[in-house]
C-alpha cells in the first residue's frame, strides 16, 4: 500500500513504523542523544549511595525520538563493602500487545567481584519491529565500590547523534582543513620536486667581516673580487654549496681581531641551517698573512652564513691579505 505520511488526508495516517524509519534514514541506526545546549544531553548527578539523577536531554533509540523534559531519578541497588559492581541503565521501549508504546528507564544490577567488575551489554540495535516487544538501548554505566556510587558514565554505545546542522558544521571544518592539507601538500610535492631533481642554481658569495660572533653585528665588505662564483643543490632537505672566492681589495673588511665569514648578497639563495649534521672541505686557499695553516669552515645551526676557521680560532681580518683566495664545498641539513 502506497502511504503520504507527509500530507493532511483528514484522518489518522501517520504511523510510528514509518517515522522510526525515517529517523533512522536520516540519523543512521545508532542509539544515542542530540547534543543540545538548550535541553542539555542527559547529564547524571550521584544523589547518594543508591540514586542516580538522569537530566533533561533528547535521544533516539530505535527509530524513536524520545525526551527528558525534567530529571529522572533511578534507584540503583545497595553495593556491599568489599565488593565492586557495574550495574547498566537501559531505556527500554515497549509496545504492548494493541500497539501502544512507551519508555522507562530500567536497571540491571551487575555481577559484584572482588577483582575488576565488568557487565554484560544486552541492548538492542537496529529498527524497533513492529511487535509487541522490549526494546532495550544501553544508556548509563554505574560503577559501585563497596556501598558507594564512584562514578557514572554514558555507555559507549550510547552515541552522539550530531544534528544534521552539527554534521554540516563539522563537514564544511574538515572540507576546509582538507583543503588546507591539499594545499600543505602541493607545497610539499613542489619542495619534494625541487629536492628530488636536485636542481643547481648559481648565487653570489660575499666575504665580509664582524666584530664578534653575534647575529646583529655591523657587517664591513671586501672591497672587489677578482672571482665569485657560488653554486646550490638540494637534494632531500639537505643543501649543497660549491663556492669560489678570490678578493682584489680588502674595502673596509680591516686588518684587526674582526672574524671573517661568507653570505649571499640575496639572504634567500642559502636556506636557513638546521640542528643536523653539516660537513665542510676546504679545496684551495691563499693570500694568508702566514701560510700553512688549517682553515675549516661551518654552519652553525638558525644561520644562514658560513663561519671561517683558523686552527683553534675563528679567521680573522688580520689573517687575510688582499688577494686571498678560497674555495670551499660544504653542505648541511636545512631547517
Amino acid at each position: 500500500m502506497l502511504f503520504l505520511t507527509d500530507g493532511y488526508k483528514g484522518e489518522a495516517h501517520v504511523r510510528a513504523d514509518h517515522i522510526g524509519y525515517y529517523n533512522l534514514g536520516m540519523v543512521g541506526y545508532d542509539n544515542g542523544y542530540f547534543p543540545s545546549d538548550y535541553v542539555g544531553s542527559f547529564e547524571t548527578e550521584i544523589l547518594s549511595s543508591n540514586k542516580v539523577r538522569i537530566k533533561q536531554g533528547v535521544g533516539l533509540i530505535g527509530g524513536r525520538r524520545f525526551a527528558i523534559d525534567s530529571y529522572e531519578d533511578v534507584t540503583i541497588e545497595n553495593g556491599a563493602t568489599g565488593e565492586k559492581r557495574i550495574d547498566v541503565i537501559y531505556f527500554v521501549h515497549t509496545q504492548a500487545d494493541d500497539g501502544k508504546e512507551s519508555i522507562a528507564l530500567e536497571v540491571v544490577k551487575g555481577t559484584p567481584t572482588s577483582g575488576t567488575p565488568s557487565y554484560t551489554d544486552s541492548g538492542s540495535s537496529g529498527p524497533i519491529p513492529n511487535i509487541a516487544q522490549k526494546y532495550y538501548a544501553t544508556a548509563f554505566l554505574v560503577y559501585l565500590e563497596g556501598v558507594n556510587i564512584t562514578k557514572v558514565e554514558m555507555s559507549p554505545t550510547f552515541r552522539n547523534l550530531r544534528s544534521i546542522r552539527n554534521v554540516y558544521e563539522y563537514a564544511v571544518y574538515y572540507v576546509n582543513d582538507f583543503k588546507k592539507s591539499i594545499e600543505s601538500l602541493k607545497q610539499s610535492a613542489s619542495d619534494l620536486k625541487s629536492l628530488v631533481d636536485g636542481a643547481v642554481k648559481s648565487w653570489d658569495p660575499v666575504l665580509y667581516s664582524c666584530e664578534s660572533n653575534g647575529v646583529n653585528d655591523t657587517e664591513y665588505y671586501a672591497g672587489g673580487y677578482a672571482v665569485r662564483k657560488a653554486t646550490r643543490k638540494i637534494i632531500a632537505k639537505r643543501c649543497f654549496l660549491d663556492i669560489w672566492l678570490t678578493i682584489n681589495a680588502l674595502g673596509n673588511i680591516g686588518t684587526g681581531e674582526r672574524i671573517m665569514r661568507i653570505r649571499s648578497a640575496a639572504s634567500a639563495d642559502i636556506p636557513t641551517s638546521g640542528a643536523g649534521i653539516y660537513s665542510a672541505a676546504i679545496g684551495y686557499v691563499s693570500g694568508m698573512v702566514q701560510s700553512g695553516q688549517r682553515i675549516t669552515a661551518s654552519v652553525a645551526p638558525g644561520s644562514q652564513y658560513i663561519s671561517l676557521f683558523l686552527n683553534e680560532g675563528f679567521l680573522k681580518a688580520k689573517d687575510i691579505t688582499s688577494d686571498f683566495q678560497i674555495r670551499l664545498s660544504l653542505s648541511y641539513d636545512m631547517q
